[in-house]
């Protein structure tokens, strides 16, 4: 462990560390969650970045695209490998690289489950004037999107406290392991978080979008219901790309594609994403 960045851990992270660092045999005893923030806290100092600890959570500035943005991460939780995947990684560059081959700049997105708001971040720093619907139907991560927007002066980032869903409804939030990961349903809790949700149609209507440039969607499951029989699926002629974290346990992936397929879709795979380019909208080859 650096000791310079000793200050932004407790002691109980200070024993897992430590733990950690005595050799393999005890490296499945470490909490990976927190392995994971010890690792993005080591990589940031690689690259010279300030970080600051309040309460249990990390904040720091982050170029993306050469454009500074303030971050704030929880310690410890799902925050981290959502950063990993969005701003190191990069998932979704295939898809800047699209809109940039194509010599096209995006107007419309939909971000649907927007989580904390950093590929909202992601995407504003290749495209400053886009508008971005940011859908996050959990009020704890409405919230902090929330913020985040406001600090980083993301005017152009509409936030609604909402989810999409095959039709519109109230449903029960229930909570899985990671703080991502909370899915919907439409079994009754009063025990449970109430989120109100959307049809994709319903969204298209209360916006008034006539094209939507890029469709984001991980919302955890609830892809089920969005691309099930029953729903209307016409919205999918007027977008021009589409990327969807399809959650194993509770849809079909060979379904979900077949139906990209049927409205002539063109399929790549990014990291977890399964991506959609409409090959109406396709100028040059992929």
């Amino acid at each position: 462990m650096n000791l310079k960045h000793i200050k932004l851990y407790s002691l109980f992270e200070i024993f897992e560390f430590t733990k950690f660092s005595f050799g393999r045999t005890l490296i499945s005893n470490t909490n990976e969650v927190l392995l994971n923030t010890f690792r993005l806290v080591e990589f940031l100092s690689f690259k010279g970045i300030k970080i600051e600890k309040k309460g249990n959570s990390i904040f720091f500035n982050y170029l993306i695209n050469d454009k500074s943005f303030s971050i704030n991460l929880k310690k410890n939780s799902s925050d981290i490998e959502v950063f990993k995947q969005i701003l190191i990684e990069e998932e979704y560059e295939i898809i800047i690289d699209f809109f940039q081959n194509n010599n096209s700049s995006p107007v419309t997105i939909i971000d649907a489950g927007a989580n904390i708001g950093l590929t909202s971040m992601y995407f504003m720093a290749y495209f400053p004037e886009l508008c971005i619907i940011a859908l996050e139907p959990s009020q704890k991560n409405f919230q902090r999107l929330s913020h985040n927007i406001k600090e980083n002066n993301l005017s152009n980032v509409t936030c609604v406290p909402k989810g999409i869903w095959g039709y519109n409804s109230n449903l029960s939030a229930v909570k899985d392991s990671e703080d991502w990961a909370f899915r919907l349903t439409e079994r009754s809790d009063s025990r449970s978080e109430l989120c109100e949700v959307l049809s994709v149609s319903e969204i298209i209507k209360k916006f008034d979008l006539k094209l939507i440039d890029f469709f984001k969607i991980d919302i955890e499951g609830a892809e089920a219901s969005v691309f099930s029989e029953k729903a209307n699926l016409s919205w999918l002629n007027i977008v021009k790309v589409i990327a969807i974290e399809i959650h194993a346990d509770f849809a079909s992936k060979d379904c979900i594609e077949n139906v990209l397929l049927e409205f002539g879709f063109l399929i790549h795979y990014s990291g977890e994403l399964t991506i959609g380019f409409n090959s109406k909208f396709v100028d040059n080859d992929l």
